[in-house]
């Protein structure tokens, strides 16, 4: 079976490396020139990593170990929690590893989707790009994020929603970040933003944080990368001393300010030979401490139900696919749930 992956999100790039892993003809196309890294770090658990490590990447000498799943501020005092084992890792440095790990020969950039052929018809034979090129496979699976051009096209479901919470992102230069954060995940009421902060070391110069705050505040999707450090400079004041240096202009690497989505499950993630994961599967409302857990599971099974599938272990393609959604869809509710208590915490603080 020849697959086409569909998208640069991590999803896309996990279940790649999950196919090769069993010997799968495989291409990721990306529309982006070149691999880029996100506005944070990522964030998963023990499992992804286990999960990851046994697909052949060596991530212990690089990845960040984190304790304490949670902590709470209360004024100017932080206490710690213990909690389940986290680790955080540089985006781009991930990025690179699994590239390494796939092959290079496999990843075809500059190549961002356009629609299908055929266009009438559930079986698809291509995809098309805007650049004129076209990926023919057996199966096509969309990786292109909350806003997947692949599910307008193919899956649509639901319809998403946007909500009154906006998500702020960022990484900060921090040389103090053993002192301060001690290799935990730190959390933070902020009813001066009106919203929710956690912030986690990623390297021992490098600490990434994710602010969730009332969309019917100041901010809004269109507010530039200067106006975001600002705001959140001026937020930082009137939280704990030690965590003002992190939050210094200066100090502020990438920053990037998203609308939160919702939308309930669909049914299936897939129509006949093409399938959705990650967030083009489930674009819901992100839960601060799950990380990319979500994404990296979907790769992971998706990958074992193909082995499945290629041994002759269902009776066509679109039960193996339907088998997929069945064995998500009780996780991605509870986290769903899970993300959506947070966000009337987030509200109720405006």
């Amino acid at each position: 079976m020849k697959i086409t992956i569909l998208g640069s999100c991590l999803s896309g790039m996990a279940l790649a490396l999950r196919l090769i892993h069993s010997k799968h003809e495989v291409e990721i196309c990306l529309p982006e020139t070149g691999l880029e890294s996100c506005s944070s770090g990522y964030l998963f658990n023990s499992v992804s990593f286990e999960s990851l490590s046994s697909l052949g990447l060596n991530l212990r000498k690089w990845v960040t170990p984190l304790r304490g799943g949670r902590a709470h501020a209360a004024s100017d005092q932080i206490e710690a929690e213990s909690g389940s084992h986290l680790f955080s890792a540089d985006s781009l440095r991930l990025h690179q590893e699994i590239q390494k790990s796939v092959g290079e020969d496999r990843y075809r950039f500059d190549s961002r989707f356009s629609h299908f052929e055929p266009r009438v018809g559930y079986h698809i034979k291509s995809a098309q790009f805007e650049n004129g090129t076209e990926a023919l496979a057996d199966l096509f699976v969309g990786a292109d994020g909350v806003q997947s051009v692949v599910r307008k096209e193919q899956v649509p479901g639901p319809a998403l929603s946007l909500v009154q919470t906006h998500q702020i992102s960022g990484t900060s230069k921090f040389s103090d970040s053993d002192s301060v954060l001690r290799g935990r995940v730190i959390s933070y009421r902020v009813p001066q933003a009106s919203g929710e902060l956690i912030i986690y070391p990623v390297d021992s110069g490098t600490v990434s944080w994710r602010l969730q705050v009332d969309a019917r505040g100041p901010l809004h999707t269109g507010t530039s990368s200067e106006e975001l450090r600002q705001q959140v400079f001026q937020w930082s004041r009137d939280w704990p001393t030690e965590l003002h240096p992190i939050f210094e202009e200066s100090a502020i690497t990438a920053v990037q300010s998203t609308k939160c989505s919702d939308r309930r499950l669909p049914h299936l993630f897939h129509k006949d030979n093409v399938v959705l994961i990650g967030k083009a599967a489930h674009p819901t409302l992100p839960d601060l401490y799950s990380g990319v857990d979500s994404d990296l599971e979907d790769a992971l099974l998706l990958g074992d139900l193909l082995d499945e599938f290629e041994k002759g272990h269902f009776d066509s393609l679109d039960v193996c696919l339907t088998e997929f959604i069945r064995q998500r869809r009780p996780l991605l509710n509870s986290r769903i749930r899970r993300a959506r208590a947070q966000q009337k915490r987030v509200l109720s603080t405006s």
